[in-house]
């Protein structure tokens, strides 16, 4: 059956999202018996004992549909929000696809930057959006009056991940302000704010105020970065009450497992393991950036839990020489950046592992070109 007489006409050159490699997909491929992964962002730390204590309480309740209540109580405690100004997700993605179905219509377009966040395009796509792209800046991330000077009739909504996903390159409160304030009232903004924890000072907080001042403002976050939880999907959103109340007119019955609730509430609660996880990526992210410079690449230290190397022409062959050893970094060919990679930080073992197979390879790479 030839499907493409039945889908909708906007999903016809739609490509799927192109996770990550896992470690199971990679020693399958390659017959590799060691494997380690540093191409999703993932925590450096395993879950601490009180969290993995809740997990096994909750499973005491896995015939049951679960209760969300606690968490959302607890994160709006967390915020300085109300009840309903908190919506739960698979995964804070999740809470981004309900605003883009929310506002998604033929005629109207998303607007994002060229090197945003790549599931932005797809999730437009399919909620029947057009895309309009404006220019990254070098530092690969957003340009307010870029942004602005695009803004049209169209446009339904401008959707930002800060820190970037692809350099961790971030938005300042008065850039932020700059932009939501010059954008038609009618406008909704996503802030995706996946990697905020791993931000210095109180940019945080100071972006929930935001929500005061602006009724289409949508944040989300999640518990997959900075808290350790990426297997349980588990994400949230925070906005003015009358849009999440939207929001939840979209929302699947039951989005998030119990026993993922429990995680996260624990993780919210276990202060100390998620400074930990804070420590031990900010020390980490300084070392392994001094051994890549010292292996001769330009390095970009952004705001999220990972490094952008620019590795120009050995790029795709750096990338490939790693997986062959059972190092998995992230590509960037798919924004059309091949001499690009970017690489997670992760424990301190793990990481000189791969600064030693990285190391190994420039210094095979240069006896070649003598």
């Amino acid at each position: 059956m030839n499907w493409k007489h039945c889908v909708a006409p906007s999903l016809l050159t739609l490509s799927p999202y192109q996770a990550g490699l896992t470690k199971a997909q990679l020693k399958r491929k390659l017959g590799v018996e060691q494997v380690y992964k540093f191409a999703s962002n993932e925590s450096p730390l395993a879950i601490s004992e009180q969290i993995k204590d809740a997990l096994l309480s909750a499973q005491e309740e896995a015939h049951i549909y679960p209760d969300y209540q606690d968490l959302i109580a607890a994160l709006a405690q967390h915020h300085g929000v109300s009840v309903e100004q908190v919506i739960l997700g698979n995964g804070s993605i999740d809470v981004i696809e309900l605003a883009f179905r929310l506002v998604g219509q033929p005629g109207k377009s998303l607007l994002c930057s060229e090197f945003g966040y790549s599931a932005y395009p797809l999730l437009a796509k399919a909620s029947g959006l057009s895309v309009t792209k404006v220019s990254s800046s070098s530092s690969f991330g957003h340009q307010v009056e870029e942004l602005l000077a695009a803004v049209d009739d169209t446009t339904a909504i401008v959707a930002l991940d800060s820190p970037t996903n692809m350099s961790g390159d971030s938005l300042s409160v008065s850039q932020l302000e700059a932009l939501i304030s010059r954008l038609p009232e009618q406008v909704l903004v996503v802030l995706d704010q996946a990697y905020i924890e791993f931000v210095d000072g109180d940019l945080g907080r100071q972006t929930i105020e935001l929500l005061h001042r602006h009724p289409n403002v949508l944040i989300t976050r999640t518990f997959s970065k900075a808290y350790g939880l990426a297997g349980l999907r588990v994400g949230y959103g925070l906005a003015d009450p009358q849009l999440i109340a939207w929001l939840q007119r979209l929302q699947r019955p039951f989005p998030v497992a119990g026993m993922a609730v429990a995680a996260a509430l624990a993780a919210l609660q276990d202060t100390e393991h998620h400074r930990r996880i804070l420590d031990v990526v900010a020390r980490e992210k300084l070392l392994m950036c001094q051994r890549l410079k010292q292996c001769g690449f330009e390095v970009q230290v952004g705001e999220g839990n990972f490094l952008l190397v620019d590795a120009q022409e050995q790029g795709e062959a750096l990338y490939q020489s790693l997986l062959q050893a059972g190092f998995i970094v992230r590509a960037l060919s798919g924004y059309q950046r091949p001499e690009l990679l970017r690489i997670s930080i992760s424990g301190s073992e793990e990481n000189l592992r791969l600064i030693q197979q990285i190391e190994q390879v420039c210094l095979t790479d240069t006896e070649v070109a003598l």
